[in-house]
């Protein structure tokens, strides 16, 4: 590759791992990274910080920013 990203394929990305674990039943609490500077705008973007996304709708999904604690 020639280590370009784009935040949208990194949010596609941490979607795609969200639902495929949904599917099986594993609980993604948080996505985590090394703090590289290719995800910063990405991490300001799902988090709503100074900025917001206009075509994807993070909220929509039913378990999104809440957690489940099983007793």
């Amino acid at each position: 590759t020639n280590n370009t990203y784009q935040t949208v394929y990194i949010i596609r990305r941490w979607i795609w791992i969200f639902e495929q674990s949904s599917l099986k039943n594993v609980c993604d609490v948080e996505f985590s990274t090394d703090g590289h500077t290719k995800y910063m705008p990405t991490i300001r973007l799902v988090t709503g910080f100074l900025v917001a996304l206009s075509n994807i709708k993070l909220n929509s999904y039913t378990d999104a920013f809440h957690v489940k604690i099983p007793k």
